[in-house]
């Protein structure tokens, strides 16, 4: 069964909340063997798109983080902010996924 583990820390809050919007990101700490694979390829000439939850399409250009920069416009860009908007909301707690 996939999952992802992804989580806004309280520094990266805290840098947003400062005015610097570019740094939105949530860290993936975690993965199934399957899309940890998938997300070990990313980079920033290759961004690989993963589907959280079969519903939140989201860029990943890191191995580490999912970041608001790489999303393509559009609804890839409002999933982001969704999903970055609620794990903001509990800075620093880990929320997995699981499809």
């Amino acid at each position: 069964m996939p999952h992802i583990t992804l989580c806004v820390t309280p520094k990266v809050l805290a840098q947003v909340n400062r005015g610097n919007a570019f740094q939105r990101q949530m860290a993936i700490r975690s993965a199934s063997a399957q899309l940890a694979a998938l997300i070990a390829t990313a980079n920033e000439a290759n961004r690989v798109l993963i589907d959280v939850n079969d519903q939140f399409t989201l860029a990943v250009g890191d191995n580490h983080a999912i970041w608001g920069s790489h999303q393509a416009p559009g609804q890839q860009s409002d999933d982001f902010r969704d999903l970055f908007s609620l794990l903001s909301r509990r800075a620093g707690t880990d929320i997995t996924f699981t499809w």
